[in-house]
């Protein structure tokens, strides 16, 4: 799958894209278009309170009867729901995968992740790195045990934050 999601901008070059695409793609390829009007299945989805998904992209929901607790977060907001729906869409397409969010401090990043584990019923574990984090920190590494009775010293791994969190799933 091809994701062109930056020329939302430049409209001209946005349909230049897409004619070139549909010449590319190979016959029965559906292919959708995401512009700012885009993920109005986003909102749609969040007005109703779907529980299986959000539009064409679906997360794992908590099993029926395990109930969540209210999120103050406006899923259905314009921007939000744009952002969403390009999460939902990386979450989906990279099934297994990572998707990075890059941008400035205080843009909703965090904040939007944490909604989605929470609608999902999921736990969010939250690492923040920055120029002191070592890499020890964050994978792990072996430090000094105990000992039992004896004078040797001993070594046992220790799992960093990421570590750890990876392997919780």
């Amino acid at each position: 799958m091809t994701v062109v999601d930056a020329l939302v901008d430049a409209p001209e070059l946005q349909m230049e894209a897409m004619k070139m695409l549909e010449t590319q793609a190979p016959e029965g390829t559906d292919l959708v278009k995401f512009g700012p009007d885009g993920y109005q299945w986003v909102r749609d989805a969040v007005q109703r309170g779907d529980a299986d998904g959000l539009g064409p992209f679906s997360v794992p929901t908590p099993a029926a009867g395990v109930s969540i607790a209210p999120i103050p977060f406006d899923f259905a907001a314009p921007t939000t729901a744009l952002n969403l729906g390009r999460i939902l869409r990386g979450l989906t397409v990279g099934k297994g995968m990572a998707v990075l969010l890059e941008g400035p401090p205080g843009t909703g990043k965090s904040s939007i992740i944490a909604a989605l584990a929470a609608r999902c019923g999921r736990e969010l574990v939250r690492i923040n790195i920055s120029e002191q984090t070592e890499i020890a920190d964050l994978v792990g590494q072996f430090l000094p045990a105990a000992g039992q009775g004896s004078h040797e010293v001993s070594f046992t791994w220790s799992d960093g934050v990421l570590l750890s969190a990876l392997r919780r799933d």
